[in-house]
Order: structure tokens, then sequence, then C-alpha cells
């Protein structure tokens, strides 16, 4: 999937890419979104070509049900999956995930997580995990031409409601700490019982 229009060209190039580490070297999705997206950067600089992150960095991998991240329930230290897991690879080949887990913990809560692997992300060492929100139904996950994340989450407001909130980190981004956090849009959702 692309944030924005592409090229008719870049975008062949980078699913031809895609589907060549995917499906002929059976790589992971992570992986696969890494190679293609630096594979792009790559030959555009070699083309002397330019190398501006709108040609290569709108390509995301949404979705993939065989691209787990863990959840690991506090209070009885279970592992569950997750889903909805939303990629991005910025232009040093960094992998940044945003994804919800499955399962709630011991509140009732849904909790999202930010996750970031620099290389070598086939080995779970090399990944960094954070809690962004508690209770969440939807996240998502693009980064912006500097490889900065930025992540909307949706979940329960009050009753009946929806919360639209918006998280934005500038550097060090698996440090909570460098993380703003605001409430977009709260609102009572009316159904005809």
């Amino acid at each position: 999937m692309s944030l924005w229009p592409v090229q008719d060209e870049a975008a062949r190039q980078w699913m031809r890419r895609l589907y060549e580490a995917r499906l002929l070297a059976n790589r992971g999705s992570a992986d696969s979104v890494r190679r293609a997206s630096l594979g792009l950067l790559r030959a555009s600089r070699a083309q002397h070509l330019s190398t501006h992150p709108f040609y290569w960095g709108g390509f995301v991998a949404a979705g993939d049900s065989e691209f787990i991240l863990p959840f690991t329930r506090e209070s009885d230290g279970e592992a569950f999956p997750t889903q909805g897991a939303s990629v991005g690879v910025d232009e040093a080949g960094g992998v940044h995930v945003a994804y919800r887990a499955t399962v709630g913990d011991a509140n009732g809560h849904f909790p999202a997580f930010y996750a970031y692997c620099a290389a070598d992300c086939g080995g779970s060492s090399n990944w960094r995990y954070l809690e962004l929100g508690q209770r969440v139904w939807h996240v998502n996950l693009a980064l912006d031409a500097g490889g900065r994340p930025h992540i909307p989450l949706a979940g329960p407001y009050e009753e009946l409601g929806t919360r639209h909130q918006y998280a934005v980190c500038d550097s060090d981004c698996t440090n909570r700490g460098n993380w703003t956090l605001g409430v977009r849009r709260q609102h009572q959702d009316h159904a005809d019982r």
C-alpha cells in the first residue's frame, strides 16, 4: 500500500523487489518491505535520480497476519498474538511498526504498541517496543519525510463513543518521553437500538 500517490515506475520496481524478497527468498514481511525500500533508494542513487523519500518512502505493509509482534499480559505473563501491523521503513533502513493486542490486559484494555528495529530485524533482541495507548481498536503508522513516525489511534470513549488520538515522535522513539499523544476528536456514536 502507498501513503500517497506514487509514480507508476517506482511502484512497479518496489512491488517487484517486495515480492522477490517475500516469495522467492521466503523472507518475512518487515524484511521484505525494508529490502524493497532500500533497493529502490539505492537504484535511484545509482541512476543519479532524486533520493527524496517522496519517491520511495510512501510504501508500507499493513495488516499482514504473518507479521506478528509480541504482547505479554503482565497479570500472568502469557504471550498473545497481535493484529493490524502497519509497517514503514526509514531512509536508513530502520523498520517502524505500529500494532495492537488481540487480547485485553488485566483491566480489559487492548494496548497499542510501537516497535523499532535498526538492522537484523529477524532477531527479536534487535527490536525495541513501547506501549502507546491502552484502549485501542485501530492503529496505523506513517513516516514523514524525515523518517519520524506518526501514529493515529482509535478506541472507545465512554459507553458508545470513539476517541481519535494522534501520536508523534521526533527522535529516539523507543523512549516514551519523546512521544506527544493528543486527542484529535472524541464523540458519542448514536445508534438506533
